[in-house]
């Protein structure tokens, strides 16, 4: 952690592995530590959220439900879905005409690997229902 001082219009920056610069502002002069204003630029893509946000709709989301979808010949899928029949609906709009589709509720779902995929989509959009495809389920 790099813990500096600035001055109201300063800015720093945080540059990614990947090249991509972020930039974070401080706006106007800190009297006091319950003042400070702190604006953060970054390139599309990137998600940016106060901790307290991120923990409320962490929160969230540990209270939806998570259904595994698959059918012959189409993508298996883990879908956050406020019921198992949206679920369904869902995964029939998006592969019309699929054959019969097995739904089955995924019980702790933390604990799969792929639930990470499910988070971060969560975390930009947390309006199910919201599916990621995967390849072969496996948890634990």
């Amino acid at each position: 952690m790099l813990v500096i001082t600035m001055n109201g219009g300063e800015s720093t920056t945080i540059t990614t592995p990947a090249g991509e610069t972020i930039l974070v502002h401080v706006f106007g002069e800190c009297d006091t530590w319950r003042n400070i204003r702190v604006g953060f630029e970054a390139p599309d893509g990137y998600l940016i959220l106060r901790q307290d946000l991120r923990s409320r709709l962490l929160r969230q989301l540990s209270k939806q439900p998570v259904f595994r979808l698959s059918s012959a010949g189409h993508p298996t899928e883990l879908m956050i879905a406020s019921n198992q029949q949206q679920a369904l609906d869902d995964y029939q709009q998006r592969h019309p005409g699929c054959p019969p589709v097995t739904t089955t509720p995924v019980n702790e779902p933390a604990n799969w690997q792929e639930f990470q995929q499910l988070e971060q989509l969560w975390l930009r959009q947390s309006q199910p229902p919201l599916a990621i495809v995967v390849e072969d389920i496996s948890h634990g």
